[in-house]
């Protein structure tokens, strides 16, 4: 026994020099960057991009760079990315980081392109991060401070019910709700900071989560593996949310929703809901299921699925680590927006 022990032990040791030699090798053969860098057109790294929760810094010019692309980004005088609305803007375009276009340079987001061929005077309301409830505060900002009365409201979703990972709105609104609830019940403002500093993501959510950063952040060999996998290790590794936690994330979803639609009554304009689906709910073949839940849950919204404007070859519109539309998928949804206006 001692004997098996002692080659298997020699076993592990081996396997680890090797990795770890394999690992360093890699690093000067094949270095992948972890992620996307912001930096300014000098090439310093710039810390922050929002001048407030609502807003990012009017004016500022700087590039989003990683392994996978290199995009110069603008944003306005009103502190919304470009194109800058000429007067009061027909259409708003709500969002996250995929409505803002993370990874493409100004002229190639779909708001750009929509507006571009449309003539139409537009306000593209992305923010990175964020989830539904979120936006819709960004949203009110803006019609109460700028005076803005649009025809149209279109608010694209990121859904997917298959799993609750990260980007995924119903994930953010699930935060937002949370947040929302341990204010209300907090004793004073103090409390109620420490506890929101200990909302987190459903417990295996939050497990896989802190695994795969910790694994891209430090092991070049795992960024690698996932530069030239992702897609389908996203559709592998997606675990599927509880019966409760997905029913508390929709939830916060219909609410959202609600206050959209009201919203649209009391400022008179069109509301819409576009379901961006990650690629992996189109790969995986789940995208229909999101599409139901979404669509159950809208309150007499018009809900449009893009699952089909990608389906087929879906991994030619995404970024393949970074996972957002590239300038292919954002071309692709320009079109039917354009087409369906």
């Amino acid at each position: 026994m001692r004997a098996i022990a002692s080659k298997l032990a020699l076993v592990a040791v081996s396997s680890l020099f090797a990795l770890g030699l394999i690992e360093v090798v890699s690093r000067f053969a094949q270095p992948v960057s972890p992620g996307t860098r912001t930096l300014s057109l000098a090439g310093e790294t710039i810390d922050a991009v929002m001048e407030s929760r609502f807003r990012h810094k009017a004016e500022l010019i700087f590039r989003q760079v990683s392994d996978e692309f290199e995009a110069l980004v603008t944003i306005d005088k009103f502190g919304n990315r470009i194109p800058e609305p000429l007067g009061n803007p027909s259409v708003i375009f709500l969002g996250d980081s995929f409505t803002f276009g993370h990874g493409l340079n100004d002229e190639e987001t779909f708001v750009a392109l929509y507006c571009a061929h449309t003539g139409l005077s537009c306000v593209n309301m992305g923010r990175s991060g964020s989830g539904t409830l979120v936006q819709l505060d960004v949203l009110v900002h803006y019609l109460e401070t700028e005076g803005w009365r649009p025809e149209k409201v279109m608010l694209f979703v990121l859904a997917m019910t298959a799993t609750l990972a990260s980007g995924n709105d119903l994930l953010d609104n699930y935060y937002y709700a949370r947040v929302q609830e341990v204010k209300a019940t907090a004793e004073n403002a103090e409390v109620a900071e420490q506890a929101v500093q200990e909302v987190k993501a459903p417990f295996h959510v939050d497990i896989w989560l802190k695994i795969r950063r910790w694994a891209l952040d430090n092991i070049n060999l795992a960024r690698i593996v996932y530069f030239r996998f992702a897609p389908n290790l996203r559709v592998l590794l997606s675990t599927p949310p509880s019966t409760d936690i997905l029913g508390l994330a929709l939830e916060a979803t219909r609410v959202a929703f609600d206050r959209l639609r009201k919203l649209s009554s009391r400022y008179g304009f069109e509301a819409l809901i576009y379901i961006l689906h990650p690629v992996q709910d189109i790969e995986g073949g789940t995208d229909q299921n999101t599409a139901i839940a979404i669509r159950d849950i809208s309150g007499g919204i018009r809900v449009v699925s893009t699952a089909d404007l990608f389906r087929g070859n879906s991994t030619s519109y995404y970024f393949a680590y970074d996972g957002h539309l590239n300038a292919h998928g954002a071309k692709r949804l320009a079109e039917f927006l354009q087409a369906t206006r």
